[in-house]
């Protein structure tokens, strides 16, 4: 694969970023971040989730942390500079940043809130499951492989682990069963979850 001068331009910040963060130098990291990323918006680069995730997870570290919180919620908004890129793929960066906004809170303490957070991550990722199975054109072969990894990742042992993950760093182990009931609920209606809705009825179960 041939890269162009602006592609290279954008893998070398995001190198330079690395290890200005490594020798504690957050601010020229955080500055470099930045850079990259107008590139990649004016020659349209579209970059992988996990590099717009790590400004949040700089800034945070950096002790701006309004500003992390606002940059995880502008990924989940952000115009795509592909229109074309499929939803499924869509739906696991969505997976993706719920998770980084899962372990923002769990560094500062908020390990209860965390846990609507941890259950949207995995929400979205048996949506983008759901979406992957449903595209125009998928092979049956494609079609059955998604559907056991869905069955397996939403076994009720796998989401009761996953719940028992969530509430032990929170110290509400006791809400196992609860949490658990509530995600099932939720899984049994994909694609057709409101997030928002999920999110309220996982913490209101901290409030009763």
């Amino acid at each position: 694969m041939k890269y162009g001068r602006a592609t290279w331009n954008i893998i070398e910040l995001l190198k330079e970023a690395t290890a200005k963060k490594k020798t504690g130098d957050l601010q020229s990291a955080i500055k470099l971040l930045r850079e990259a990323y107008e590139i990649s918006r004016k020659e349209q680069i579209e970059l992988g989730i996990k590099d717009y995730l790590r400004l949040p997870m700089y800034l945070q570290e950096a002790g701006e942390n309004d500003q992390a919180w606002k940059e995880l919620n502008n990924l989940l908004t952000r115009q795509y500079l592909y229109p074309h890129i499929n939803a499924s793929i869509r739906t696991i960066e969505h997976s993706a940043i719920y998770d980084a906004m899962r372990l923002f809170l769990q560094r500062e303490n908020k390990n209860e809130k965390a846990v609507a957070f941890g259950i949207c991550s995995l929400i979205c990722w048996g949506i983008s499951l759901y979406k992957q199975w449903n595209e125009k054109g998928a092979d049956s072969f494609f079609i059955k492989e998604r559907k056991e990894r869905f069955r397996e990742d939403f076994s009720p042992d796998n989401i009761k682990l996953t719940v028992t993950k969530l509430l032990k760093k929170a110290d509400r182990i006791d809400l196992v069963d609860i949490v658990s009931n509530i995600t099932t609920k939720y899984v049994e209606n994909i694609p057709n979850v409101k997030l928002g809705k999920l999110m309220e009825d996982i913490d209101r179960v901290f409030v009763n």
